[in-house]
């Protein structure tokens, strides 16, 4: 790329710049594998170094990925794994900030594959430049019309790694001309962030911390009814009422009371049952009388 205004980017870069696809067999990164990888890593001298290659993942393509990569099983067959590549790409980006057109899903596959291989990797501190968030955020959408419409060009159809970085870097030396961007990569990382704060890993951060809270929710919602009990009860009878009316299952083992509701569980605070005079052997009575397992 010898547009001008790449070159004075490139030259403000602190470190090397690497533009990074990734095809592969589906969409989730935890099960499925990277088969093909390009990298074009440009260093503030202006130097360039490319890498692409294509990996046997060991495991089928899905149908969905072949209709967008085209690529087949048969052409892998005598690839080597990724594994085997692995040392010489961690040395090719270790250095790096990286570059792309949703570079979160790129990243979130590299990084599990170099896991997989044995090297511990994360990008965390790396500044990400994303050519979609930047879009996104500054027109308030996929690579193929992003450089139809920044360049006037019609992007490659087939999809394939390499030819998706030449566009990449296409579509980012047009948004910096036409929205007057800095050429800083540090600037340019924070304009993407939003794609880049809905990559498939941070999701899936997000799914599993909402979803321990969701659990701490249920589970102390489940002791408030269980203490309303109580304090509404008048009588071991009345209180063995209210439980159900709150929809609390229970289930006694030992000097402990658990608690259940809608798939959630708490243990029971045997001191509240104390002060209330409450007993265990009633609550075991009860709890044989229904038929059930104590």
């Amino acid at each position: 790329m010898d547009s001008k205004i790449f070159q004075d980017f490139v030259k403000n870069l602190d470190r090397p710049l690497a533009f990074v696809d990734v095809e592969t067999t589906g969409l989730d990164y935890k099960s499925e594998r990277i088969v093909e990888l390009a990298i074009v890593k440009y260093s503030p001298n202006l130097s360039i170094s490319r890498f692409n290659e294509m990996f046997n993942p060991g495991i089928p393509i899905r149908p969905e990925a072949k209709l967008v990569n085209e690529i087949d099983e048969t052409t892998l067959v005598n690839k080597p794994t990724f594994k085997q590549r692995s040392r010489h790409i961690y040395k090719f980006v270790n250095d790096c900030d990286f570059a792309g057109a949703n570079v979160g899903f790129d990243l979130s596959f590299l990084k599990h594959e170099l896991r997989r291989s044995g090297i511990n990797v994360h990008f965390d501190n790396c500044n990400k430049v994303d050519v979609l968030g930047i879009w996104k955020n500054m027109e308030p959408r996929s690579l193929q019309r992003a450089k139809k419409i920044f360049t006037g060009e019609e992007a490659d159809e087939s999809h394939r790694a390499m030819p998706d970085i030449a566009s990449t870097i296409s579509v980012l030396c047009s948004q910096m001309e036409k929205y007057d961007l800095p050429r800083r990569v540090d600037l340019l990382s924070k304009m993407s962030a939003r794609v880049e704060d809905l990559s498939i890993e941070v999701l899936h951060k997000r799914v599993n911390s909402l979803t321990a809270e969701v659990s701490s929710m249920k589970a102390k919602d489940l002791q408030f009814k269980f203490d309303l009990a109580l304090e509404l009860a008048k009588t071991e009878q009345d209180f063995y009422k209210y439980l159900n009316k709150f929809g609390i299952d229970y289930r006694c083992v030992g000097d402990e009371l658990r608690l259940s509701s809608e798939n959630t569980t708490a243990i029971a605070n045997s001191m509240h049952l104390l002060r209330a005079n409450f007993s265990f052997q009633f609550l075991q009575d009860a709890h044989k009388s229904r038929g059930r397992e104590v």
